[in-house]
């Protein structure tokens, strides 16, 4: 096992760089001038070109990178224009916040959707399968930004319950977290119910049940363990775009976290929080997909023979 966890670990590498350079030069593409930003639209020409000068923006985008990546082996992101701060200091100010929300966001989609999957599956096309795809497709096809006002409008505004945005009150994380966790629990619901329908067919199955092993005993130890493979992977892979920050449920209920910050630096064009915020996320998706790994390895030992041996 750490001969594996090693091996994902040193894949990492080439993909942390590929990400950080596209998205390097992808910002430096995008329009306005963050010199002219900083300084107001009423800034004398000369002072504008001084600071374009003294935060290096003159330099070709390729230099610009090289100091930027070697500043990033070194642990430093730059300085956002518009607080001063560096800019770890800020992602990590607002990283707990969306990591928060992920979490429980991936908790009630995981408690909700897994059974709903499982029950599904072993009795297909009764009412409880057909009642569940039917919210699952709802749960898809709402957006999130209208399901958060949604929300607020009964929660906050009509029946006082629940807060209507921030992260300091009381109960502030249950309106954002059903909000983003309706979205993944379609689709957790629509992936286990797809695997365990194929993993209850399989003959190792038919094979336990012409033993008499008890019915429960077949789907909780055999088929689903089984049948959990790739929904590890819709998993891990909805909790690092929640580590990504998502920006539309934190604007909606004024949530502190990375996803908004992103937004903001991008927009009064704070280069160096936009660019540090995005490598910051492709390195959090990297880790989950690393995690996610992991887990293949622990749920069937024969992806870590595999993976191992090469």
């Amino acid at each position: 096992m750490l001969k594996y966890v090693i091996k994902r670990i040193l894949l990492l590498i080439p993909v942390i760089f590929g990400v950080t350079a596209l998205v390097f030069f992808i910002m430096s593409l995008s329009p306005g001038d963050p010199a002219l930003a900083i300084l107001g639209v009423d800034a004398e020409p000369e002072a504008v070109e001084a600071l374009r000068e003294k935060l290096g923006l003159n330099d070709p985008v390729i230099v610009q990178y090289g100091r930027w990546l070697w500043n990033f082996l070194h642990g430093d992101l730059g300085t956002s224009y518009a607080s001063g701060r560096p800019v770890l200091e800020e992602y990590f100010y607002f990283f707990p916040g969306t990591f928060k929300l992920a979490f429980w966001s991936m908790f009630v989609a995981v408690i909700i959707s897994i059974p709903i999957g499982i029950i599904s599956a072993v009795k297909q096309y009764s009412l409880i399968d057909n009642v569940g795809m039917v919210g699952a497709l709802a749960g898809l096809s709402i957006p999130n930004f209208w399901l958060g006002l949604m929300l607020i409008m009964v929660f906050a505004l009509n029946l006082h319950i629940l807060p209507s945005g921030g992260a300091t009150a009381p109960g502030a994380v249950i309106l954002p977290a059903i909000t983003i966790g309706t979205g993944m629990t379609a689709t957790i619901t629509r992936m286990t119910r797809s695997s365990m329908l194929e993993t209850v067919r399989q003959d190792y199955i038919r094979t336990a049940r012409a033993k008499g092993v008890n019915s429960k005993k077949v789907i909780t130890h055999h088929a689903l363990r089984n049948a959990l493979i790739p929904v590890v992977t819709i998993i891990c892979m909805d909790f690092g775009y929640c580590l990504a920050g998502a920006s539309t449920t934190e604007i909606v209920f004024a949530w502190p976290g990375i996803g908004r910050l992103t937004v903001n630096a991008i927009n009064s064009q704070d280069r160096p929080l936009a660019i540090g915020c995005l490598a910051m996320t492709a390195i959090a998706i990297c880790v989950s997909n690393m995690v996610m790994d992991i887990l293949y390895a622990i749920i069937d030992p024969r992806i870590k023979l595999t993976g191992g041996g090469k």
